[in-house]
Protein backbone atom coordinates (compact mmCIF):
# COMPACT_ATOMS: atom_id res chain seq x y z
CA UNK A 1 0.00 0.00 0.00
CA UNK A 2 2.90 2.54 0.87
CA UNK A 3 3.94 1.88 -2.37
CA UNK A 4 1.10 2.75 -4.30
CA UNK A 5 0.62 5.40 -2.20
CA UNK A 6 3.93 6.85 -3.30
CA UNK A 7 3.10 6.39 -7.02
CA UNK A 8 0.28 8.30 -6.67
CA UNK A 9 1.84 11.05 -5.31
CA UNK A 10 4.92 10.75 -8.00
CA UNK A 11 2.03 10.91 -10.96
CA UNK A 12 0.75 13.64 -9.67
CA UNK A 13 3.75 15.21 -9.12
CA UNK A 14 4.49 15.02 -12.79
CA UNK A 15 1.32 16.32 -13.65
CA UNK A 16 1.48 19.15 -12.13
CA UNK A 17 4.84 20.06 -12.69
CA UNK A 18 4.31 19.68 -16.53
CA UNK A 19 1.34 22.22 -16.87
CA UNK A 20 3.06 24.75 -18.86
CA UNK A 21 2.38 23.98 -22.46
CA UNK A 22 3.02 26.03 -26.24
CA UNK A 23 -0.08 26.91 -27.03
CA UNK A 24 -1.39 24.83 -30.81
CA UNK A 25 -5.13 25.02 -31.77
CA UNK A 26 -5.31 21.80 -29.50
CA UNK A 27 -3.43 19.34 -27.92
CA UNK A 28 -2.98 15.80 -29.21
CA UNK A 29 -1.96 14.06 -25.92
CA UNK A 30 -3.44 13.85 -22.58
CA UNK A 31 -2.12 12.23 -19.37
CA UNK A 32 -4.76 11.25 -16.45
CA UNK A 33 -4.75 10.13 -13.12
CA UNK A 34 -8.09 8.98 -11.56
CA UNK A 35 -9.37 7.17 -8.36
CA UNK A 36 -13.02 5.94 -8.43
CA UNK A 37 -15.35 4.17 -6.02
CA UNK A 38 -17.94 1.12 -6.27
CA UNK A 39 -16.26 -0.78 -8.98
CA UNK A 40 -17.27 -3.97 -11.43
CA UNK A 41 -14.77 -5.74 -8.40
CA UNK A 42 -16.82 -4.50 -5.80
CA UNK A 43 -19.74 -6.24 -7.18
CA UNK A 44 -18.28 -9.17 -7.55
CA UNK A 45 -17.39 -9.18 -3.73
CA UNK A 46 -20.60 -8.88 -3.19
CA UNK A 47 -22.04 -11.25 -4.39
CA UNK A 48 -20.24 -14.96 -4.83
CA UNK A 49 -22.95 -15.83 -7.64
CA UNK A 50 -21.96 -13.29 -9.91
CA UNK A 51 -18.66 -13.46 -9.97
CA UNK A 52 -18.49 -17.19 -10.48
CA UNK A 53 -20.79 -16.58 -12.96
CA UNK A 54 -19.14 -14.07 -15.16
CA UNK A 55 -15.14 -15.22 -14.61
CA UNK A 56 -15.48 -19.06 -13.67
CA UNK A 57 -13.48 -17.90 -10.80
CA UNK A 58 -14.39 -17.88 -6.60
CA UNK A 59 -12.37 -15.17 -4.56
CA UNK A 60 -14.44 -16.29 -0.59
CA UNK A 61 -13.54 -18.78 1.50
CA UNK A 62 -16.39 -19.89 3.63
CA UNK A 63 -15.93 -22.56 5.79
CA UNK A 64 -12.94 -23.62 8.51
CA UNK A 65 -13.25 -27.45 9.65
CA UNK A 66 -17.19 -27.44 8.48
CA UNK A 67 -17.84 -23.99 10.74
CA UNK A 68 -19.34 -20.56 9.29
CA UNK A 69 -17.33 -17.51 9.93
CA UNK A 70 -18.83 -15.46 13.01
CA UNK A 71 -18.00 -12.52 11.28
CA UNK A 72 -16.49 -10.72 7.75
CA UNK A 73 -14.86 -7.86 7.41
CA UNK A 74 -13.47 -6.33 4.22
CA UNK A 75 -11.22 -3.06 3.17
CA UNK A 76 -11.33 -1.68 -0.06
CA UNK A 77 -9.06 1.38 -0.96
CA UNK A 78 -10.93 2.04 -4.44
CA UNK A 79 -9.46 1.50 -7.95
CA UNK A 80 -6.09 4.15 -8.85
CA UNK A 81 -5.60 4.16 -12.51
CA UNK A 82 -3.39 5.91 -15.38
CA UNK A 83 -4.86 6.71 -18.77
CA UNK A 84 -3.16 7.96 -21.74
CA UNK A 85 -5.33 8.75 -25.21
CA UNK A 86 -4.29 10.15 -27.93
CA UNK A 87 -6.43 13.70 -29.91
CA UNK A 88 -7.38 12.63 -33.21
CA UNK A 89 -9.24 15.39 -33.94
CA UNK A 90 -10.84 18.19 -31.19
CA UNK A 91 -13.64 15.45 -30.14
CA UNK A 92 -12.46 12.41 -30.68
CA UNK A 93 -9.47 10.12 -28.81
CA UNK A 94 -8.25 6.58 -28.67
CA UNK A 95 -6.08 5.40 -26.07
CA UNK A 96 -5.02 2.86 -23.34
CA UNK A 97 -5.35 3.16 -19.69
CA UNK A 98 -4.04 0.59 -16.75
CA UNK A 99 -5.50 0.28 -13.52
CA UNK A 100 -4.98 -1.56 -10.22
CA UNK A 101 -7.93 -2.56 -7.47
CA UNK A 102 -6.86 -4.51 -3.58
CA UNK A 103 -9.94 -5.76 -1.83
CA UNK A 104 -8.69 -7.26 1.85
CA UNK A 105 -11.27 -10.15 3.57
CA UNK A 106 -10.90 -11.36 6.94
CA UNK A 107 -12.90 -14.47 8.47
CA UNK A 108 -13.18 -14.67 12.01
CA UNK A 109 -14.50 -18.45 13.45
CA UNK A 110 -14.95 -19.22 17.17
CA UNK A 111 -15.33 -22.83 18.00
CA UNK A 112 -13.75 -25.53 20.45
CA UNK A 113 -12.91 -22.18 22.96
CA UNK A 114 -10.67 -20.56 20.53
CA UNK A 115 -10.95 -17.79 17.83
CA UNK A 116 -9.34 -18.55 14.29
CA UNK A 117 -8.92 -15.99 11.10
CA UNK A 118 -8.60 -16.34 7.77
CA UNK A 119 -7.68 -13.05 5.77
CA UNK A 120 -6.86 -12.95 1.95
CA UNK A 121 -6.79 -10.38 -0.36
CA UNK A 122 -7.82 -9.97 -3.91
CA UNK A 123 -6.21 -8.21 -6.64
CA UNK A 124 -7.24 -6.85 -9.89
CA UNK A 125 -5.56 -5.38 -12.31
CA UNK A 126 -6.55 -4.26 -15.55
CA UNK A 127 -6.38 -3.00 -19.06
CA UNK A 128 -8.43 -1.48 -21.60
CA UNK A 129 -8.61 0.45 -24.86
CA UNK A 130 -10.18 3.45 -24.18
CA UNK A 131 -11.91 6.16 -26.62
CA UNK A 132 -13.83 9.86 -25.54
CA UNK A 133 -15.82 12.33 -26.99
CA UNK A 134 -16.24 15.44 -26.16
CA UNK A 135 -20.35 16.39 -27.20
CA UNK A 136 -19.71 20.11 -25.15
CA UNK A 137 -16.80 22.34 -25.40
CA UNK A 138 -15.95 25.29 -23.72
CA UNK A 139 -12.61 27.30 -23.34
CA UNK A 140 -12.00 26.17 -19.83
CA UNK A 141 -15.16 23.63 -18.94
CA UNK A 142 -16.11 20.25 -21.33
CA UNK A 143 -18.46 17.41 -21.18
CA UNK A 144 -17.47 14.14 -22.77
CA UNK A 145 -18.09 10.23 -22.84
CA UNK A 146 -15.82 7.17 -22.94
CA UNK A 147 -16.27 3.43 -23.55
CA UNK A 148 -13.34 1.18 -22.61
CA UNK A 149 -12.71 -2.94 -22.81
CA UNK A 150 -10.09 -5.53 -22.27
CA UNK A 151 -8.58 -7.84 -19.64
CA UNK A 152 -8.45 -8.11 -16.10
CA UNK A 153 -6.71 -10.68 -14.07
CA UNK A 154 -7.36 -11.33 -10.37
CA UNK A 155 -4.75 -12.84 -7.89
CA UNK A 156 -5.45 -14.01 -4.53
CA UNK A 157 -2.86 -14.17 -1.78
CA UNK A 158 -3.60 -15.17 1.69
CA UNK A 159 -2.48 -12.51 4.32
CA UNK A 160 -3.06 -15.01 7.59
CA UNK A 161 -4.38 -17.69 8.04
CA UNK A 162 -4.08 -21.21 10.32
CA UNK A 163 -1.29 -23.66 9.87
CA UNK A 164 -4.21 -26.59 9.23
CA UNK A 165 -5.24 -24.66 6.68
CA UNK A 166 -4.14 -25.42 2.96
CA UNK A 167 -7.06 -24.62 0.70
CA UNK A 168 -5.91 -22.99 -2.39
CA UNK A 169 -7.57 -19.69 -3.56
CA UNK A 170 -6.67 -19.84 -7.65
CA UNK A 171 -4.72 -19.24 -10.22
CA UNK A 172 -4.52 -16.08 -12.37
CA UNK A 173 -6.65 -16.07 -15.09
CA UNK A 174 -7.90 -13.08 -17.73
CA UNK A 175 -11.34 -12.15 -18.00
CA UNK A 176 -12.92 -9.09 -19.75
CA UNK A 177 -12.95 -5.85 -18.37
CA UNK A 178 -14.95 -2.58 -19.42
CA UNK A 179 -15.96 0.85 -18.36
CA UNK A 180 -18.37 3.16 -19.44
CA UNK A 181 -18.78 6.29 -18.56
CA UNK A 182 -21.85 8.57 -20.31
CA UNK A 183 -21.19 11.20 -18.29
CA UNK A 184 -17.63 13.24 -17.72
CA UNK A 185 -17.05 16.54 -16.78
CA UNK A 186 -13.37 18.06 -17.14
CA UNK A 187 -11.97 21.29 -15.44
CA UNK A 188 -8.97 23.05 -16.99
CA UNK A 189 -7.71 24.13 -20.45
CA UNK A 190 -4.35 21.94 -20.02
CA UNK A 191 -4.04 21.17 -16.80
CA UNK A 192 -6.98 20.72 -14.60
CA UNK A 193 -9.16 18.16 -12.85
CA UNK A 194 -12.40 15.88 -14.08
CA UNK A 195 -15.15 13.63 -12.88
CA UNK A 196 -17.02 11.14 -14.31
CA UNK A 197 -20.14 9.12 -13.72
CA UNK A 198 -20.52 5.45 -15.10
CA UNK A 199 -20.24 1.84 -14.61
CA UNK A 200 -17.05 -0.50 -14.83
CA UNK A 201 -13.79 -1.45 -13.61
CA UNK A 202 -12.55 1.91 -12.57
CA UNK A 203 -15.75 2.78 -10.33
CA UNK A 204 -19.34 4.28 -10.94
CA UNK A 205 -17.65 7.63 -9.86
CA UNK A 206 -14.38 8.57 -10.81
CA UNK A 207 -12.43 11.61 -10.22
CA UNK A 208 -9.13 12.69 -11.07
CA UNK A 209 -6.50 14.84 -12.71
CA UNK A 210 -5.34 15.41 -15.85
CA UNK A 211 -2.47 17.84 -18.08
CA UNK A 212 -2.78 18.06 -21.68
CA UNK A 213 0.65 18.77 -24.06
Amino acid sequence: MKKLVLLFIFLTAFILSNAQFSDPKYKKNELSLGYGVITMPDVYEFSTTVFSALTGLSTFVSKYHGHDPVNNESSDLGCIDLSYNRYLGEKFALGVSISFQAIANINTYSFLDSTFKIAWQNNYYSIMVNGKYNYLKFEYIQMYLTLGAGICIARSEYLEKPGDYNTPLYDAKPFLAFQFSPVGIQFGKNLGGFVEFGFGYKGTVRGGLFVKF
